[in-house]
């Protein structure tokens, strides 16, 4: 190996360590090959050759603020019993910082981060809006002002002009207003607290500054039409008319918050075990549903107390969109760092799930490792997730659907890659469905068929030809060789396969070249190859990505139906937005980071593909976000 291939070792090995890797997983991986499972390299027990089972269930990390794979109709006024929980994905991780608060307008996510301030967040970008940090969010129905509370003060930014100012702060140490709704532009309520006595509850003429109190108790939440409040004190909720101070028990429970069309309230709740969990009420009609799961795990950590078992999650802040149809809120896992949280949005509707819906929400949360909302999937859940390492999920196809002897069913493929590699593998599975409450739960999956591209040998080794095996017809072929690919293009240098992809449906590969030269600039070869008519195509020859010298692939997929190939970069400049889709009809290249606005981009990756749309994360002042670009 000489000097310029360590270097390209280096870099790819640091891009790897910035993967999680599941070493539990890994050890169950294993486990299963060696049971029996055929393999390409039966000298690499774990390597990417081995045939990849589909497990029953695996599934993390985030996904888009927006993702239309079902169409969502805002909920009308049915029982809260009633409604159906159509999608449950975290799609915002915060790695440093606390998140504090968080409020949605229009599509526009509004977080709070301890200690860096208030960001909004929507496809254009991650962007900072005002360095006070919050503890609790609202924004009026314009959505163009933000009320919060910050250290005991009540607070409101202005959108518009950029303004933040102060609406009320004490005077005295022991006293804190905090928790603000907006009632109108010009009253709102507040909660007051005093060192060692019970809060209090307010309206605040923003004009007048005449306090008007309501009683005791805490995070007031205002009830459009109703001309009511809802509010918490001593772990019960209550509604409370304003106009003749009449009152009425909602439910146990903690942090209320009221949907803008007035007819429901999502709070949080402590079961008997001790997890709490998101939950929904009918402010009208008096019944209630649980929308979350919340399992217990044994504890890690000895401590003094008989609990051997704790919750997996903990919720905190839920809040609605502005159309009463989403419901954020940010969930963190008990035994993760206290600072690392995810922002997670649940969906819900009047509308039940079709049996592809269902297939589809599965294998988003396959990808994203929901774990509590893929398990909500099947008729039969497993008791253990396995989340996946290397391989992992790159993007996924329904296929098709239909009916065998009165059962549903719904066909799927699931693409893998592996990073840095060149090992691509696609699996095609049925999945069968019985009806359901909310639509329908997945019976059963069984796998059709697949397919792996490598360019390993048998010692494991990256080699000089590409390799397709088909497990259906037990079919392995040597596709092509170093040797075959144009002269002209290769030129005099050294080169080696890097990541590569596989489409069956057209039956063609997509495989990147990294020059690893001792002497010269590397450099990378994008190129297609048609299995059918045995001719290659150049994409492009990447001498440079943002200016920065010396590229490394680390990354190359397909989207399913070959409209477009995304490509990861990783650079000697580790700062450097790396990410760029090549729009193969129109030979379009398009640099992600020139998606985003006002948004400080540290790091650049490709997620998933799914219907035309390529989901990647960006890292962003601390933060993990996901976006998403369609291709056209």
């Amino acid at each position: 190996m000489n000097i310029r291939e360590e270097q390209v070792e280096e870099m790819l090995r640091h891009h790897k360590s910035l993967i999680v890797v599941d070493e539990e997983f890994q050890k169950k991986l294993r486990q299963s090959f060696e049971s029996g499972h055929a393999a390409i390299n039966k000298k690499r027990k774990s390597s990417w050759l081995k045939k990849f089972a589909l497990p029953a269930i695996s599934i993390a990390a985030t996904i888009a603020l927006i993702v239309s794979s079902v169409v969502m109709q805002p909920p009308t006024h049915v029982d809260a019993a009633s409604l159906t929980i159509t999608n449950q994905l975290s799609f915002l991780n915060v790695s440093m910082g606390d998140t504090a608060g968080i409020a949605e307008h229009d599509n526009k996510l509004y977080v709070s981060v301890k200690d860096k301030g208030i960001y909004v967040y929507d496809q254009k970008g991650f962007k900072l809006i005002t360095s006070e940090e919050a503890d609790t969010l609202r924004l009026n129905e314009n959505g163009d002002k933000i009320l919060f509370s910050s250290h005991g003060t009540i607070l409101m930014h202005d959108l518009t002009t950029g303004k933040t100012t102060k609406l009320l702060k004490s005077d005295s140490p022991s006293v804190a207003y905090t928790q603000p709704d907006w009632v109108d532009d010009q009253t709102i309520l507040l909660s007051e607290s005093q060192s060692g006595e019970q809060s209090n509850l307010y309206l605040y003429n923003l004009q007048t500054k005449q306090k008007i109190h309501q009683g005791t108790g805490n995070s007031p939440s205002f009830v459009k039409d109703m001309n009511a409040i809802v509010y918490e004190h001593q772990n019960q909720l209550y509604t409370k008319t304003l106009s003749n101070e009449e009152e009425s028990l909602i439910d146990q429970g903690h942090s209320p918050q009221v949907s803008p069309s007035g007819y429901y309230v999502t709070y949080l709740k402590e079961e008997p075990n001790g997890a709490e969990n998101v939950w929904i009420a009918d402010l009208q009609r008096g019944t209630t549903k649980q929308i979350t799961t919340n399992p217990m795990q044994a504890k890690t950590k000895e401590e003094n107390t008989q609990l051997k078992t704790e919750p997996v999650f903990q919720y905190s802040h839920p809040v609605w969109n502005t159309n009463s149809d989403s419901i954020y809120v940010i969930k963190q896992r008990m035994q993760d760092s206290p600072e690392f949280k995810q922002v997670m949005r649940i969906d819900v509707t009047t509308i039940k799930m079709t049996a592809e819906d269902t297939v589809t929400r599965y294998l988003q949360a396959l990808i994203t490792r929901d774990d509590d909302f893929a398990k909500s999937l099947l008729v039969s859940p497993p008791d253990d997730i396995l989340t996946y390492s290397n391989p992992h999920p790159v993007g996924f196809q329904i296929t098709g659907q239909g009916r065998e002897n009165g059962t549903y069913y719904v066909d799927a493929e699931l693409y893998l890659a592996d990073t840095a590699r060149p090992y691509y593998q696609v699996t095609s599975s049925r999945y069968w469905l019985l009806p359901d409450k909310n639509g329908y739960k997945i019976e059963k999956i069984m796998e059709q068929d697949q397919w792996i591209a490598t360019a390993f040998t048998e010692d494991g080794d990256i080699g000089e030809s590409v390799i397709l095996q088909q497990k259906q017809t037990s079919e392995k072929k040597e596709l092509f060789s170093m040797k075959d690919i144009n002269q002209e293009w290769l030129g005099d240098g050294k080169y080696r396969f890097a990541s590569l992809a596989y489409q069956p449906n057209a039956d063609k590969m997509y495989l990147s070249l990294q020059r690893i030269d001792e002497t010269t600039n590397t450099s990378v070869l994008l190129l297609t190859y048609d299995i059918s008519t045995d001719s290659f195509a150049l994409v492009d020859h990447v001498t440079e990505v943002n200016g920065s010298t010396n590229p490394v692939v680390s990354s190359l997929t397909v989207e399913p139906d070959g409209k477009a190939l995304a490509v990861d970069f990783t650079l000697e400049d580790p700062s450097g937005p790396s990410t760029v889709v090549y729009e193969l009809s129109n030979q379009k290249r398009v640099k992600l980071h020139s998606q985003l606005t006002d948004t400080q981009v540290s790091r650049m990756y490709s997620f998933y593909w799914e219907r035309g749309k390529l989901f990647y994360h960006v890292q962003s002042n601390g933060q993990t976000i996901m976006f998403h670009y369609e291709v056209k």
